[in-house]
């Protein structure tokens, strides 16, 4: 065989291996998430009794002093904001838009639309064997509509050292609950009361919304009464 056929031989040969790796990669992303949205998720951290707060789609996100489109990362507007969170209202006008939970408009844009990136949010906390937590999941969308009081989320909790322990939650058996910015309880929210933990792990809270909707999402972990 001629030097050149050795080279392309070979370089086929690392073409195809690449290939098969990447496909690899993505069957091994999370159950809430899509090819859309296939890479992986960056983990933030739940501290007890702090909320946290995240978007799905293009939702805005409060800095702090800024809010900053979901999807661009550029700043939409410079004003204080911390403890807020954006919904999707006014659907179907031509006031349709994010506004901030303080009632104010952060921008126009068809929001109803069905989110394409962030599609997923995905949570780490430390837990002990025995350990009895609540973990709750709040979504804003659309407030003001009677129909649509909020998100629709999912969520599923797992362990980092089990592939096969998990407890996963639609709608709350028990949706009167409000993490924070919610005006009334949410009956799509998505809950997991008095969980016990079986062992000293990792555990890890994957939040998604049903449907592909873009909002705000709350998340609460506390210590079960």
């Amino acid at each position: 065989m001629s030097t050149l056929r050795v080279r392309f031989a070979l370089a086929a040969a690392l073409t195809s291996f690449a290939v098969v790796g990447c496909s690899a990669a993505a069957d091994d992303r999370d159950d809430f998430e899509t090819e859309s949205d296939s890479a992986e998720l960056a983990v933030a951290t739940l501290t007890p009794g702090k909320v946290s707060t995240a978007t799905l789609g293009c939702a805005p996100s409060c800095s702090g002093t800024a809010w900053i489109d979901g999807c661009t990362g550029k700043v939409i507007t410079y004003t204080s904001c911390a403890g807020q969170a954006a919904y999707c209202d006014k659907v179907g006008t031509l006031s349709e838009g994010w506004y901030a939970t303080s009632g104010a408009l952060l921008t126009k844009a068809t929001c109803s639309g069905l989110a394409t990136t962030n599609l997923s949010r995905k949570y780490a906390f430390t837990g002990r064997a025995g350990q009895r937590v609540d973990i709750l999941v709040d979504g804003l969308l659309q407030r003001s509509t009677p129909a649509l009081t909020g998100l629709d989320t999912t969520m599923k909790v797992t362990r980092a050292k089990s592939a096969s322990w998990s407890v996963s939650n639609d709608n709350s058996a028990a949706p009167g609950f409000i993490v924070r910015n919610n005006p009334a309880p949410n009956a799509k929210s998505s809950s997991v009361l008095g969980l016990v933990l079986p062992t000293d792990d990792t555990y890890y809270v994957t939040v998604s919304a049903m449907a592909k909707r873009q909002g705000s999402i709350e998340v609460l972990l506390r210590n079960a009464m």
